[in-house]
């Protein structure tokens, strides 16, 4: 745990924040899902990997701690060089997310108790309702049933939100009718937010952007090739009517490698990679790993990263709280005090070149090899993106890899062996195809993606029967007697 008198000290203003804005601004709910190795939290607000209530970290690995928490960043400039920007972190002083779509209309009753949720589905169960939806007795199951297709107009939201399988093309969601979500993976979390309100994090002017967040992961046993990875989507849409210059994407990512204040970090520009690793060549036994030290890294699948920045909170100086400025500059690789990151040791040097990605390996810029001093590891993976239109959609895909180390390695060889399932992932077509641009298909490998072109339901029935057809085609009905 991450308990400190600073920490009791933000929470008592935390409460204190959450009471004053409680009539407005509820606080997001909290979902949390365990598999066979896994273990993933998150908040309907968008952060994801971490415990909120107990303040432990939320991505484990059989029960031992990876990632803390992580949230999407991004921002731009508008016409008159405002920036506007979403750095949801850890709600220190609020929120600049919460759930659900962008909308006119915001209050608990129509809104916030509405989308105060994260979705959670698994190809099973679509699996399960392609076959059997017609049948007397079928149940359809309450994730696809409260599957967010569609916004209320009558508040501002869109008419269509999260994507679905429209087999008869007439815009609506009608599970009834056989139709199903559309999402990446064999087990998914859904997180539908927007930062169309005031920031209480970090003060910045809203984007007005609507983000569809999947994180999702794959079972061991059909793909194998995946067991130690969890991937995420992250679909942005700029609800606004202005453009955004500059605009910049950022993963923010707080690792911690079991026990949390012994770590490293680095990156490989190369393979797109960030990654944490232990500091010690023994980690805290209570807490950590022992002596057989693990690595983990974040690649980015579309696109390539701009930069890694590091640690915003704790360079030049130990802080809690950052302005807007503060934080759209570190997605430039820029610390709070304005300096650029430079090359070298912690990377405020100013006698150092200026660098984009801190802890270059392939500069041979390796904490372990310089002798930093151990600590907490935090990390920013940037993206420019450019200019941000009206209306337009991006996405952003990422991997998240767990390499463990069973037989006490030196750490040098497991960070290699990260390096090279990384590249498998990068390079592997089912995964480029999934992550491509910002369609939703689901991962199957079967009848799923391809549908009859004629279709008699119920079968059998009781005389009523529906005939469907994507196509138009000609047919009889006789009796039993021709």
């Amino acid at each position: 745990m991450k308990y400190s008198f600073t920490f009791l000290i933000v929470c008592a203003f935390q409460l204190l924040s959450n009471l004053l804005l409680a009539q407005t601004y509820p606080v997001p709910a909290t979902y949390s899902n365990s598999n066979e190795i896994y273990n993933i939290n998150g908040q309907a607000h968008g952060s994801f990997f971490n415990d909120p209530i107990n303040q432990e970290s939320g991505l484990n690995y059989y029960g031992r701690s990876l990632v803390y928490q992580s949230n999407l960043w991004f921002g731009g400039k508008d016409a008159n060089g405002e920036i506007h920007g979403s750095f949801q972190n850890y709600a220190e002083s609020g929120y600049d997310n919460l759930a659900g779509p962008v909308a006119n209309v915001y209050n608990e009753n129509a809104v916030f108790n509405i989308w105060n949720k994260s979705y959670y589905i698994t190809l099973s169960e679509v699996e399960n309702h392609m076959d059997n939806w017609a049948s007397p007795g079928y149940t359809i199951p309450q994730s696809l049933l409260q599957w967010p297709a569609h916004g209320n107009v009558s508040l501002g939201e869109a008419a269509q939100l999260a994507p679905f399988r429209d087999l008869n093309n007439n815009n609506q969601y009608e599970p009834q009718l056989g139709e199903y979500p559309e999402f990446p993976g064999d087990f998914c979390i859904l997180t539908l937010f927007n930062d169309n309100r005031p920031h209480g994090e970090s003060n910045c002017l809203p984007v007005k952007a609507e983000v569809y967040q999947y994180v999702y992961w794959f079972d061991a046993l059909e793909r194998p090739e995946f067991y130690k990875t969890i991937f995420s989507k992250h679909h942005l849409i700029n609800r606004s009517n202005q453009s955004y210059s500059d605009f910049r994407v950022g993963l923010f990512v707080d690792g911690d490698i079991g026990y949390f204040f012994d770590d490293y970090m680095g990156c490989d520009p190369a393979l797109n990679l960030g990654y944490f690793y232990n500091g010690n060549i023994f980690d805290n036994i209570d807490l950590g790993w022992g002596a057989s030290v693990p690595a983990f890294g974040i690649t980015q699948l579309n696109g390539t990263f701009s930069g890694f920045m590091g640690d915003i909170f704790r360079v030049p100086q130990p802080t809690s709280m950052l302005t807007c400025d503060q934080y759209y500059k570190g997605l430039g690789r820029i610390w709070p005090d304005g300096s650029h990151l430079k090359e070298g040791g912690n990377g405020y040097n100013p006698a150092g070149q200026d660098a984009e990605f801190i802890f270059n390996d392939q500069n041979n810029w390796v904490e372990m090899n310089i002798e930093n001093v151990v600590g907490e590891r935090k990390g920013i993976l940037c993206s420019d993106i450019g200019t941000l239109m009206p209306a337009q959609e991006i996405c952003v895909d990422y991997a998240f890899m767990f390499e463990p180390n069973q037989g006490a390695f030196p750490r040098e060889e497991v960070i290699d062996s990260l390096k090279a399932d990384i590249s498998r992932i990068l390079n592997n077509p089912f995964v480029q195809a999934l992550t491509s641009n910002c369609t939703v298909t689901l991962s199957s490998k079967n009848k799923l993606l391809t549908q009859p072109d004629f279709q008699i339901f119920p079968n059998p029935g009781n005389g009523l029967f529906t005939f469907r057809s994507t196509k138009q085609v000609k047919y009889t009905i006789d009796d039993t007697q021709g």
